[in-house]
């Protein structure tokens, strides 16, 4: 029997020498994790801004964080609490809870959460951590919201007894940047 594994591989040794196990292919079942069924792709993060659930937009690069510093602009309305330093990138973060439901002071433990990455990148100010959702068919009816998110509102899910709306984030970020050049509700 031949000991050296380097030039033959023995029915015995399953090593391979170094080149022949750079070479080696043994054909194999693709992993399970390829072959997933197709329903776990309706699995989503959903988060909280006061009352309102909102989901964290599909294929949209997303971080969460509790302890970054926000740095004030001067003369901003209340809902733009001010920038971040994200790695060197300054990024906007908008408190929608004071945007849309002005009156609600509530104020439990509240996260970072980024959208989006480069100059599409924004923060907003959630309630607690996101959490997975399976979703199923969006509403044929969406409740009514506020008039700045229901312009932007791509659908709504009930899930575990509660709406959670898919916003197209971008057109959102968009909207409030226009108010703020506007000047509305600055204060």
């Amino acid at each position: 029997m031949n000991t050296d594994q380097t030039t033959e591989r023995t029915a015995q040794g399953p090593w391979l020498g170094p080149t022949e196990a750079l070479v080696y292919c043994d054909p194999v079942e693709a992993p399970a994790w390829e072959s997933a069924p197709a329903e776990d792709d309706a699995v989503r993060y959903g988060f909280r801004v006061g009352n309102l659930g909102m989901l964290v937009p599909a294929k949209a690069a997303s971080e969460l964080s509790g302890d970054l510093s926000v740095y004030p602009v001067p003369n901003t309305p209340p809902w733009f609490p001010g920038l971040v330093n994200l790695r060197g990138n300054l990024i906007p973060v908008f408190d929608l809870k004071r945007l849309l439901m002005p009156g609600d002071d509530s104020a439990p433990q509240r996260k970072l959460l980024v959208l989006d990455k480069e100059e599409n990148a924004a923060g907003i100010l959630v309630d607690g951590f996101p959490r997975p959702l399976k979703l199923a068919e969006p509403m044929a009816r969406t409740p009514s919201l506020p008039g700045t998110l229901e312009e932007h509102l791509a659908a709504a899910y009930f899930v575990d007894d509660a709406v959670w709306l898919e916003i197209r984030h971008r057109e959102l970020f968009a909207a409030i940047g226009q108010l703020m050049a506007g000047g509305a509700a600055t204060g």
